[in-house]
C-alpha cells in the first residue's frame, strides 16, 4: 500500500500486474472496492482514490477542484506517481461520471474503461437543471442539519444491505471522515 501527496487520497494494492484506477461515487469510499481487491490485487495493482471531501481526501475550499478537469488532472498526477503508461479505469456513480471524462481526455493512458450506476455520465443533455433543485435542497440540508443529514441520505452506504458487515462498518468509519463542505 502507498498514499502520495496528491491533492486525492490514494492507495495501491498488489504488487505486480497492470494498474487499476478505482473512483467511488457520491458519499462512499475507498470501502466501495473492499470485497473485490483481494481477488484484484492476484493479477493487478488496484489504485483506489477517495473523492474530495470524502474518507482521507482534503477538501479545498476552491470550487474548481471538484470539476471534472480538476480530478482528470489529479488522476493523471496519480498515474505518473504510480509509474503507470497506461491503466485500466473503474468508477461507481459519480466515480464512473469522472473516469468516464479522464477516458475521453486522455484515451492514450486509458487500457479499458468499467462503470456502473452512473445516471450523470450517461444523462441526457439538460439534466443537470433537472436535478440542480434536489442538489441544493441536499446542501441546505446539509448546511441545517450536519452530520445526520449525511447519515440520513439515501445514498449513505452504511446502510446498504448488500454490503458484508465488514464492509459496512469499513464505511461507517469513513462517513466519520467525510467533510460536509467538500461533498
Amino acid at each position: 500500500m502507498k498514499v502520495s501527496d496528491s491533492l486525492l487520497h490514494y492507495e495501491i494494492h498488489g504488487e505486480h500486474g497492470p494498474f487499476i484506477l478505482f473512483v467511488h461515487g457520491l458519499l462512499s469510499s475507498r470501502a466501495q472496492w473492499a470485497p473485490n481487491l483481494a481477488t484484484f490485487a492476484q493479477h493487478y495493482r488496484p489504485v483506489v482514490v477517495e473523492l474530495l471531501g470524502h474518507g482521507r481526501s482534503p477538501s479545498p475550499a476552491d470550487p474548481a477542484a471538484y470539476s471534472p478537469s480538476s480530478y482528470v488532472e489529479n488522476f493523471e498526477r496519480i498515474r505518473r506517481l504510480v509509474g503507470s503508461e497506461r491503466w485500466y479505469v473503474v468508477g461507481q456513480s459519480l466515480g464512473a461520471a469522472l473516469t468516464l471524462r479522464y477516458s475521453l481526455d486522455c484515451p492514450e493512458r486509458v487500457t479499458a474503461q468499467v462503470f456502473t450506476n452512473s445516471m450523470s455520465a450517461l444523462a441526457p443533455p439538460g439534466w443537470e437543471e433537472i436535478v440542480r433543485p434536489y442538489v441544493e435542497r441536499q446542501a441546505r440540508e446539509f448546511e441545517s442539519d450536519g452530520r445526520a443529514a449525511l447519515e440520513n441520505h439515501p445514498l449513505n452506504p452504511t446502510r446498504a444491505r448488500h454490503f458484508p458487515p465488514e464492509v459496512r462498518a469499513a464505511f461507517r468509519k469513513d462517513l466519520a471522515l467525510h467533510n460536509l463542505h467538500g461533498i
